[in-house]
């Protein structure tokens, strides 16, 4: 068969039509029509396409199908593979949320089988009580009548060893309080009575913790300067509830919060008092203050006030949970949790070192109040002087032990000595690796101090009083904790001499006082 090339670059199978005149185009008659094409070309042109295009196709749709059917299949087991080891553990840890506290309610409850499978125990010769006791499963059966050993609050968890006495805890033990909430931080996805629980439990010791606050009302008097006439400001601030009688009621608060006040009163079951600054202190700027209970106070409510309990920074560690009260969010009665994330020693304050407590709670830029841990004693102060809090951060706090300390004596209607001096302590180690004397380097001392008019300077190094070794800032402090102001004591320290060694000193320094009496000093 011959191939004529036809317009479009294809080859087709030349007509042999015996009639055909060359020199006659027959592909289109007179009127315009197609011509008749031969019938024996059709089926050779329907052969060809098959050949060329229906078994490609066929191939074609037969791999696409293998490789789409093979993508799925791989998929569907990369997600199965995935997805079935959470779906254990997240049931693992509610079954063990389940034991810890009580089943968690269901919208499908279990129905109660019918009395007629039961029998009676008399009527039934194969009845076996133990057997009865427990399902197919080896589980526990759920008690009906909810007694206290099927206790159907998830908050009362009773001990076990005290079954059938009849007494319950009442509420979770520290570590199971730990524990809860450190699943939730570290859980993404949580079961909403988990979240619950939670919540009511952080409700319930907000409001245990609010009962040791006060609100003192700050007012102070302002004078227009267009019209020369009195305009009052007023703000509330929280104080902690240190000491509570039927006659008085002793707080500490902010000093900074108070010093420019002209009036400061609480209200007790809409009983205005009167709030009295007993003293403050100049170096932590704490201030003690009392109000006096009348007769016509509300005892009911006053009652309800109750004094806080002082713990220790030394019971708390870094990953605990500790609460905070007061103002920590710049509004009184706020409340928030986290958990420790830093100890250590903070220096750079005057007399003293200080137990500094850091933590991840969210603190807005004048935050007050306090520390407290899981059994609700304080254990740290909310000191935004010590820490410049300038913003928004993390909470920092104090601890509690020297500023009760501080506190004792105010009490006690006396003053604390005074020295003026910051310092840090030489260990053995640093002594003998920098061939420098063991004692309290001196980096500052405050101007007009005691040991600044002692002429005690910046690198001086003290080593006693009156005689007694004082190596250490703790040191100082237990030395001076029983002295009063105007005492004279005996400072033996070493300064750098141009000899090139240190030189052993001796002065006489006069203690001052660092708490203000406003009431002594009128």
């Amino acid at each position: 068969m011959k191939l004529e090339k036809r317009s479009r670059g294809k080859y087709s199978p030349e007509r042999t039509d015996p009639g055909r005149d060359e020199g006659t185009d027959h592909r289109t008659s007179v009127s315009g029509n197609a011509p008749e094409e031969p019938e024996e070309e059709m089926p050779l042109i329907r052969e060809t396409i098959v050949r060329k295009f229906f078994w490609k196709e066929a191939v074609f749709a037969v791999i696409a199908g293998i490789l789409i059917a093979g993508v799925l299949g791989i998929s569907v087991g990369i997600g199965v593979s995935y997805v079935a080891p959470l779906l254990m553990e997240r049931h693992e840890n509610s079954k063990d949320l389940d034991r810890l506290f009580g089943e968690a309610p269901t919208s499908t409850p279990t129905p109660t089988p019918p009395p007629e499978t039961y029998s009676e125990p008399e009527s039934d010769p194969g009845y076996d009580p133990a057997h009865e006791s427990r399902d197919p499963y080896g589980s526990e059966p759920e008690d009906p009548t909810g007694s206290e050993e099927y206790p159907t609050d998830p908050t009362d968890i009773t001990d076990p060893t005290e079954e059938g006495t009849g007494e319950e805890t009442g509420k979770m033990s520290k570590e199971e309080l730990n524990k809860l909430v450190e699943d939730y931080l570290k859980d993404p996805s949580h079961r909403a009575d988990q979240v619950q629980l939670i919540s009511e439990m952080m409700q319930d010791e907000a409001k245990v913790l609010n009962r040791h606050f006060v609100s003192i009302r700050v007012t102070r008097q302002n004078t227009d300067r267009w019209f020369e006439s009195p305009l009052a400001a007023s703000q509330m601030i929280s104080s902690l509830v240190i000491e509570q009688t039927d006659d008085h009621m002793l707080m500490i608060t902010d000093y900074k919060s108070i010093s420019r006040a002209n009036s400061l009163t609480v209200t007790i079951g809409q009983k205005e008092l009167p709030v009295k600054v007993v003293a403050y202190d100049l170096i932590t700027l704490i201030a003690l203050v009392r109000v006096d209970i009348t007769a016509d106070v509300n005892k009911s409510f006053y009652h309800q006030i109750t004094p806080v309990t002082f713990g220790s920074s030394a019971t708390i560690s870094v990953g605990e949970l500790v609460l905070t009260a007061g103002s920590p969010t710049g509004y009184p009665g706020s409340f928030a949790y986290g958990y420790v994330t830093y100890m250590g020693e903070i220096t750079g304050r005057w007399d003293a070192h200080y137990t500094v407590i850091h933590t991840d709670i969210t603190s807005s830029e004048v935050p007050l109040g306090f520390l407290f841990d899981l059994d609700g004693r304080v254990v740290g102060y909310i000191d935004k002087a010590s820490f410049g809090n300038s913003g928004m951060g993390s909470i920092s706090a104090l601890g509690i032990e020297r500023l009760m300390s501080l506190v004792s004596v105010m009490k006690q209607n006396r003053n604390h000595p005074y020295v003026g001096i910051i310092g840090d302590d030489i260990t053995e180690a640093m002594s003998q690796s920098q061939g420098i004397p063991r004692g309290i380097y001196i980096n500052q001392t405050a101007q007009d101090s005691p040991a600044y008019l002692s002429a005690i300077q910046a690198g001086d190094i003290i080593t006693a009083i009156d005689g007694r070794p004082c190596l250490t800032m703790e040191q100082l402090m237990d030395q001076l904790n029983g002295r009063n102001p105007n005492d004279v004591v005996r400072v033996t320290y070493r300064r750098w001499s141009t000899g090139g060694d240190y030189q052993e000193m001796n002065t006489d320094l006069i203690l001052s006082g660092r708490f203000v009496f406003p009431e002594q000093s009128v």
